[in-house]
């Protein structure tokens, strides 16, 4: 090879030497595209390697060929093996080529050109197949792809949904800071305008006392603020929501506080975010059965609706479905009130039977959806519970029932670990402290106490709650409840009406109400419906036995309290339904003059959706509760029972009222199917 190589320099010098300049580039131009490469093989193969590099098949092949017919054909036959190893290597090469670099047509173009001459050979049988699988792969990889790019876009999605819902919150952050500046600039003003009076009262006093400087009056903050008392908390927003067509039953803030699920008299259940930084969509769940109570999931995740038909509801919101139904004692299909416990995964549900003379307390496995334990109250309609909560840990749970005795359960197991007489009334609400060293109770004269846990039954302070009326309460139930629930009579009738209670008198000559034996003025409230006047309400302050001002046919017994009674007369026209205030659930059963059968009155509690306990809510740190008091909330201190800030209210009753210990908002719901939402921030 150096031999030739050195003759091409003697023919390229012999050239120069007699100056024959055009055939020396025609030699350069013809040597560098000599395929003999000067007969190196290093450079003849790098040469093959560069036209598969440049995916050059015809290149490739014309090259081969050229090999072919110059040296392979002219070697010794028992080379010829040899030669069509190396060309099936080098046409194989090529295609693997091509696949590394994705060159999916390459490999097609190669099937095509040169495919008619490989078709009998059993080397490449398999490897016709190679374009189909190609095929698969690229649409495989194509679809990974794009796969990867919807995820890509999901993701920047979520990102612009979490900077959005930031924002809103950011701006719902700065309406609430110029509200509390606008707040902060009214209490300043105010403040200012009080020691102004005050300063000007001092002045004329002390004009007024001359030379007597002993009788100089001192003005103190206490003196400032008298008439009225100090306000705890800057009511930064009060907002009405309208999400019901109907008188509200229930409604209470998700444990988290962004949500609020409530019922109306129609039994359907509404899911909804009241301060826009929540990003759910509100949910609906209509019910053919009565909403008696619900209660949320720690996590926000669930919503269980007690019924009367012993079942409870369990609803996600991740499906927006009902995904379970949990089945209590057919004894007790009442199911009175629910409550979650704030760690475990555990239900715990006080049942009643359907004329409440009998009830039970239930704990519920929501893993396994199985009832862990159940505990029988066999002391009548005493031992109903009628309130309940946990502490914080979730491992005791404090009951009040109609008979005004306070239990404490170990949830784990359910069994009473103390009990003790709070009152001779039904309790109304109960709760741990915020220590957890007392709990606090309102009975159902409004007596609000706080008894010690060390020491059961050691009552440790008690103060009535001021504006606290039975009279209230039981107005504000009947207004909630009239709208859908029936009211039985002895007959085994039922009245149903979808307008709202309304008070026919305020007054002694309105010809609309009676007087008790006190002399006290009873007001009367109507139900209205298309049809006419169905049903008249009493609320009686007191009772003394001789059931005047009720429907003829049947009397009432009982005494002061919060619990009702209803009795019951119809004619061939109409039917009238009269309810009292008592303290006790109470039967009687009279005989009409003509003989007629004893007709049984049952408890107004009874048939309705809603209970007393729902118009008080407690803080966080139990040192306030929110009240229902008529048409509007007010809130009042635990330590002395007097109210300290009114909220604004409805155009009708409260019926229900809620405090989010983690937002710091105060809800109440109005049986003209209106919520309003109070922001507090703490002074």
């Amino acid at each position: 090879m150096n031999s030739i190589q050195h003759i091409d320099e003697l023919v390229k010098e012999y050239l120069l030497f007699r100056g024959f300049t055009n055939s020396y580039k025609a030699f350069e131009a013809d040597s560098k595209t000599d395929k003999d490469r000067g007969f190196q093989a290093d450079k003849i193969i790098e040469e093959l390697f560069s036209s598969i590099a440049a995916m050059d098949l015809t290149a490739l092949l014309d090259h081969w060929r050229y090999l072919d017919i110059r040296y392979f054909s002219r070697l010794d036959h028992r080379f010829s093996g040899s030669v069509k190893k190396f060309e099936l290597c080098l046409l194989r090469y090529y295609l693997i080529y091509a696949i590394q670099h994705k060159k999916r047509e390459k490999v097609v173009e190669f099937f095509e050109i040169h495919g008619a001459e490989l078709q009998g050979n059993p080397e490449w049988v398999r490897w016709f197949a190679l374009p189909s699988l190609l095929c698969f792969n690229i649409d495989r990889l194509h679809r990974k792809a794009l796969q990867c790019e919807i995820e890509t876009l999901q993701s920047m999605i979520e990102n612009m949904r979490k900077e959005i819902q930031s924002s809103d919150a950011e701006i719902s952050s700065l309406r609430d800071q110029v509200a509390l500046k606008k707040v902060t600039d009214r209490l300043a003003v105010t403040n200012a305008r009080r020691l102004r009076a005050a300063s000007d009262a001092a002045s004329i006093a002390k004009s007024e006392a001359g030379s007597e400087s002993s009788s100089t009056t001192s003005i103190s903050e206490e003196d400032l603020t008298r008439g009225g008392v100090e306000e705890p908390f800057i009511i930064v927003s009060q907002e009405i929501f309208l999400e019901h067509q109907s008188g509200i039953t229930h409604a209470k803030f998700s444990c988290e506080g962004t949500l609020i699920s409530s019922c109306d008299a129609e039994n359907i259940v509404r899911i909804w975010a009241y301060n826009g930084s929540s990003a759910m969509a509100p949910a609906k769940i209509a019910n053919t059965s009565n909403i008696l109570s619900l209660a949320w999931e720690t996590r926000d995740r669930y919503i269980f609706l007690g019924t009367d038909v012993s079942l409870v509801r369990c609803f996600s919101l991740e499906s927006r479905t009902v995904v379970h139904e949990i089945k209590t004692d057919p004894q007790f299909p009442r199911v009175r009130y629910l409550t979650y416990s704030p760690v475990e995964p555990i239900l715990v549900c006080a049942v009643s039977s359907s004329d409440d003379s009998t009830g039970a307390l239930l704990s519920v496995n929501m893993k396994t959806m199985t009832t862990e334990h159940l505990v029988l109250l066999d002391g009548g309609p005493e031992e109903v519970i009628n309130a309940f909560g946990f502490n914080h840990n979730g491992q005791l749970v404090v009951t009040g029932d109609v008979g005004g005795t306070i239990k404490v359960y170990d949830i784990r197991s359910l069994t009473r670990i103390m009990e003790w007489s709070a009152s001779s009334q039904s309790i109304l609400s109960c709760t741990f402290s915020f220590d957890e060293t007392s709990i606090y109770s309102v009975d159902a004269q409004g007596q609000l106490g706080q008894d010690s846990v060390h020491k059961p039954g050691h009552r440790l302070d008690s103060y009535p709650l001021q504006g606290f009326t039975s009279s209230t309460l039981s107005s504000a139930m009947m207004l909630a409840s009239s709208s859908s629930t029936s009211v039985r009579s002895a007959g085994g009738g039922s009245i149903r009406s979808k307008s709202f209670m309304r008070t026919i008198s305020s007054g002694p000559g309105g010809g609309g109400g009676s007087m008790n034996s006190s002399g006290a003025y009873i007001p009367r409230i109507q139900l209205e419906s298309s049809g006419g006047t169905i049903a008249a309400v009493e609320n009686a302050g007191e009772n003394d036995g001789d059931a005047s001002g009720a429907a003829t046919g049947a009397g009432i017994t009982g005494q002061t309290g919060a619990a009702t009674s209803i009795t019951n007369s119809s004619s061939s026209n109409s039917t009238i339904t009269t309810v009292q205030a008592a303290s006790s659930i109470s039967r009687t059963s009279a005989n009409g003059g003509s003989g007629s059968n004893a007709k049984e009155t049952t408890s107004a509690l009874t048939t309705m959706n809603i209970g007393p306990g729902q118009l008080l809510g407690w803080s966080a740190d139990t040192d306030h509760l929110v009240m229902g008091c008529g048409n509007a909330g007010v809130l009042v201190q635990t330590n002395s029972g007097q109210q300290v800030q009114p909220l604004l209210g409805h155009s009708h009753p409260l019926t229900c009222v809620d405090w989010s210990p983690v937002v710091g908002a105060c809800l109440t719901g109005s049986a003209d199917g209106t919520i309003r939402i109070s922001k507090l921030m703490r002074v």
